[in-house]
């Protein structure tokens, strides 16, 4: 009676054994998915790319001072295009002001993308984004920028900054008038970024691994 006892004990054992190594298994592969899944979030990006020469310091940037239209020339390097961001110079009160923007397919003459900003959210010396959906089939194309700023007066309303050169494939325009510099710019395009979502998971699996170490030499 005894070993019987002991035998369907230790099958006992063995079921609730195999049980929890399957339980374990499948934690781990839920763990698995959700890194994953977060990194795959994680790694979706914000890619700003500037039309102006990051290397010229910002003390030679020359602000327009008021301007009811600004328009500046690139050549786009990524695939899509989700808006731009511009360094912005507020004068006197714009609480009821709007800024008019478009991306203008040179090529072809067409408007891609608008939009109207609400110029009272726009902040002095620091950059606004200008979003628009989605522009696909971008790159190598070249697209001007335009900002037409309504309701200004002498006394109140948008500017924007410029650096003092002209970059390679740009050009500005301000009232009209074409001038020697590149507008303080950047395109803006969400995209996926693979090289972050490898560095991401190489990061995660590097702290399990040095984990797991620790825990088996203090064990």
């Amino acid at each position: 009676m005894v070993r019987r006892l002991k035998f369907v004990k230790s099958i006992v054992n063995v079921i609730d054994e195999d049980r929890e190594n399957k339980m374990r298994k499948v934690r781990n592969i839920i763990i698995i998915i959700l890194i994953v899944v977060a990194a795959f979030f994680y790694a979706h990006i914000e890619k700003n790319t500037l039309v102006y020469d990051k290397n010229v310091d910002n003390s030679q940037y020359i602000a327009t001072g008021i301007t009811d239209r600004i328009e500046q020339t690139f050549v786009c390097k990524e695939e899509t295009l989700d808006g731009f961001r511009s360094k912005c110079q507020v004068v006197g009160n714009v609480a009821d002001m709007k800024i008019q923007y478009s991306l203008v397919n040179m090529k072809t003459g067409e408007i891609e993308a608008e939009g109207i900003a609400d110029a009272a959210e726009i902040k002095n010396s620091k950059f606004y984004f200008f979003e628009f959906d989605t522009v696909k089939n971008c790159k190598g194309n070249t697209y001007k920028a335009v900002l037409v700023n309504e309701k200004a007066d002498k006394e109140n309303g948008i500017g924007f900054f410029f650096q003092p050169k002209t970059e390679k494939e740009t050009s500005l325009a301000v009232k009209g008038d074409n001038i020697t510099g590149t507008m303080v710019i950047k395109t803006v395009t969400d995209k996926f970024d693979i090289e972050t979502f490898i560095v991401l998971l190489v990061f995660v699996l590097y702290v399990v691994v040095f984990i797991r170490f620790l825990y088996k030499l203090f064990k």
